[in-house]
């Protein structure tokens, strides 16, 4: 199964790609055939409940000083919400997807794979 992949990160085009952990789990997440989208913290949004991010298509290449190509700017989706009935709502979230071992801080490693599920109920809708 092919996902969308956003990614938040430092921008790409100088990002230190031997040494960026964020640049190599999106490299492998490429790699397994998911499509990559890269935004910037400014560019989400969050209105009326639902998170999108005005994000731009990439395609990476462990090449240093060509590593990557960006696509047009387009508006993402980010929530991952279900409506199951007019009244009820699931969302979902899954952290590390690809089960990676890597530190967000040194001397601090980043949990296995997890994931969120909740469900939303409307009383009167």
């Amino acid at each position: 199964m092919s996902l969308k992949v956003a990614v938040q990160m430092d921008p790409i085009q100088s990002v230190n790609i031997e040494a960026d952990t964020t640049f190599m789990l999106a490299l492998e997440a490429q790699a397994r055939g998911h499509r990559l989208w890269i935004y910037q913290p400014e560019m989400l949004a969050l209105e009326n409940g639902n998170l999108s991010a005005r994000a731009r298509p990439m395609t990476l290449r462990a090449e240093k000083g060509n590593h990557v190509d960006l696509g047009e700017e387009t508006t993402l989706n980010l929530g991952g919400s279900w409506r199951v009935r007019r009244s009820i709502d699931v969302t979902a979230r899954v952290t590390n997807l690809f089960d990676r071992e890597y530190e967000e801080a040194l001397g601090y490693p980043a949990l296995g794979r997890s994931g969120m599920v909740g469900v939303r109920i409307a009383i009167g809708r």
